[in-house]
């Protein structure tokens, strides 16, 4: 039924012959644009101008190449450029031959060797004196004479010094020295200078520099330092020495919290000062000290380093070495020969 009402519709409709009509006109259409193309062409000369150019542009191009080898012969270029290379070379060759030809006049290599073998002389020369002479024995030996010079030197003014002090039986005043011990035991309620860091208890890394004070002499020792904390547990003990004769001494202690930046000084956290009576023995107990804010607990120690009465020792010489006799000055070196023909003015 389909095909039949479409075949009856194409019937009505004319569509076959329509379709033929449309076929027809679309030809003649694409005959008349293709005649009136031809007859453009032919009105126009189209052909004949596009070989006329394309002749041109092979004739230009011929000139042109022609012209350049024209331009090439009659200036020579090619000559110019063989001479040119020719002279370049021969510079080159005639600047090696002068530099040879100046190492054989100036006998360069003959000197070089000359001065190569001068030194290893003179370093062999040096070595035999060492040698000969006995220079390593002797400057072992002369360190030595300093050192015991130096030491008797040394006992005879503490000696003297002793001397004048004075025996006493009852005080540590007849004593070389006293040795001071400081313990660092703890610290309590210190502030958190720092800012809070994870698993902190406040950032704090508190350290102590104790700094012995005995007269003219200062001597620092600087403790462990604990992070993280604002109640530090140290029981450090650091040691001290007097110095021979003194009856007091100061121990001053700076509490500070280490500030880990670069550049930035640690903060002061307190200070505490200590006065030690040297003239008789002191046992440790805890004593317990204000910071700025928070405190320390320390104990100090002095303890006599000899109980016994010194005596006067007499003057000291420095004993001289076995070989004293041949530390002698050595002889004078003489200035080694200039190199035959070698001038001053070889060296400008």
């Amino acid at each position: 039924g389909a095909y039949n009402a479409s075949q009856q519709y194409r019937q009505e409709h004319h569509l076959d012959a329509r379709a033929r009509e449309a076929a027809r006109v679309s030809a003649e259409a694409a005959t008349a644009g293709y005649n009136n193309a031809v007859q453009f062409n032919a009105q126009y000369h189209i052909d004949e101008r596009a070989k006329e150019a394309a002749r041109a542009s092979a004739a230009a191009a011929v000139g042109a190449y022609g012209a350049a080898e024209q331009f090439r012969q009659e200036h020579h270029l090619d000559e110019r450029t063989r001479e040119a290379a020719r002279v370049s070379q021969e510079a080159a060759v005639g600047a090696y031959n002068a530099s040879q030809q100046m190492r054989r006049d100036y006998h360069v290599d003959e000197r070089a060797k000359q001065a190569s073998d001068a030194a290893l002389a003179a370093y062999a020369n040096a070595q035999q004196y060492r040698v000969e002479h006995d220079l390593d024995n002797k400057a072992a030996a002369a360190a030595a004479a300093a050192a015991a010079a130096a030491t008797a030197a040394a006992a005879s003014g503490y000696a003297a010094m002793l001397g004048f002090w004075g025996p006493s039986t009852s005080s540590l005043q007849n004593m070389a020295t006293c040795k001071i011990s400081i313990r660092l035991i703890r610290a309590d309620g210190l502030p958190a200078s720092d800012e809070l860091l994870v698993g902190g208890d406040g950032g704090c890394d508190p350290y102590c520099r104790v700094t012995l004070v005995d007269g003219e002499r200062r001597k620092k020792i600087k403790s462990a330092v604990v992070k993280q904390s604002r109640a530090p547990r140290w029981n450090e003990v650091l040691n001290f020495e007097s110095a021979p004769g003194s009856t007091e001494a100061k121990l001053i202690i700076d509490v500070y919290d280490e500030d880990g930046e670069d550049g930035d000084k640690d903060d002061m956290l307190g200070k505490v000062t200590l006065s030690i009576d040297l003239t008789r023995a002191q046992s440790p107990a805890e004593q317990t000290h204000e910071l700025i804010e928070g405190s320390i607990t320390v104990t100090v120690t002095v303890t006599p380093v000899s109980a016994s009465s010194p005596t006067a020792v007499p003057p000291q010489t420095a004993p001289a070495p076995a070989n004293a006799a041949s530390l002698q000055a050595a002889p004078a070196q003489t200035q080694p020969a200039a190199l035959p023909g070698w001038t001053k003015s070889w060296f400008g």
